[in-house]
């Protein structure tokens, strides 16, 4: 099998369940009180995926890296109310939507957000992350968007460093009770890049 990375736009179907277990792997403290524990969660979440909202990063066959985004009302987490509440109820499902409405944010105008970058374990250090990300200002400048947005847990050093690298600067950092209640997070920092966009937004 080659060790060649390749990038692409979308993720292909057949590929949907393994984005879904490297997602949650990656973000499971702020998946798991939404969604709930793997065996509950993957299902959900691999039928929330919007895989055209995402980059992939594929070794041969292998999905090993992925990046998703939000613009233009599209998210790459697309959960909706209706399987939630087949899955834990209706109470319980009603409070796991109003807390994953704390992690809810909307692109403005001519901005892109990223919605999460995770990498495989056995391909870290090879540089996907930043590739990702140079893949990922291309689209945004190709579709008429000027900004890359995200916002990241403020006591994640690695990440922080990865988007420092390339080129991101820290904005506002804030705070909520509720965040620290539910996701035991105690800061997040929003980050930012600007582009020059090679076309008219759409």
């Amino acid at each position: 099998m080659s060790s060649a990375i390749e990038l692409r736009i979308g993720i292909h179907e057949h590929h949907r369940q393994a984005a879904a277990v490297l997602y949650y792997d990656a973000f499971r403290g702020l998946l798991a009180p939404v969604l709930g524990d793997a065996d509950r969660a993957l299902p959900l979440l691999g039928e929330a995926l919007d895989l055209r909202c995402a980059l992939a990063a594929t070794r041969g066959r292998e999905l090993v890296g992925i990046c998703g985004m939000q613009h233009g009302g599209r998210h790459f987490v697309a959960l909706k109310a209706g399987p939630l509440l087949r899955t834990f109820g209706i109470l319980d499902g009603l409070r796991r939507i109003a807390v994953g409405g704390l992690l809810d944010h909307q692109a403005g105008h001519g901005e892109l957000i990223i919605d999460g970058i995770a990498v495989l374990a056995n391909a870290r250090g090879r540089g996907i992350g930043e590739s990702l990300l140079g893949e990922l200002e291309r689209f945004a400048s190709n579709h008429g968007l000027g900004t890359l947005r995200l916002d990241v847990v403020s006591d994640n050093h690695s990440a922080r460093r990865l988007y420092h690298r390339c080129g991101f600067i820290d904005g506002p950092t804030s705070t909520s009770w509720l965040r620290r209640r539910a996701f035991g997070i105690t800061s997040v920092t929003t980050m930012s890049k600007s582009i020059a966009s090679t076309n008219a937004p759409r």
